[in-house]
């Protein structure tokens, strides 16, 4: 579909663990769970712009990944959700 524009998100939150286990805040961990499945859901919804022209983007894209540059060590590898 072309011509109306795209309703677009881009959402980037760090959530900060709160120990060395990788322990997340108790009230996050059933929104998460929330988060995800909704995300599964909206990403149905998703539509390529300009696709299959050599321009195309390819927004239907989620993930999340272990962030650890404030410990000097590289990222995780992205979990696609």
């Amino acid at each position: 579909m072309a011509g109306f524009g795209y309703l677009r998100y881009q959402i980037d939150i760090a959530i900060p663990y709160l120990d060395k286990n990788q322990k997340l805040p108790p009230e996050f961990t059933n929104l998460r769970t929330a988060i995800e499945t909704n995300i599964k859901t909206l990403k149905g919804f998703g539509g390529k712009i300009n696709e299959g022209l050599s321009n195309e983007e390819s927004t239907i894209i989620a993930s999340y990944h272990v962030c650890k540059h404030d410990t000097g060590k590289p990222c995780t590898n992205h979990t696609e959700i």
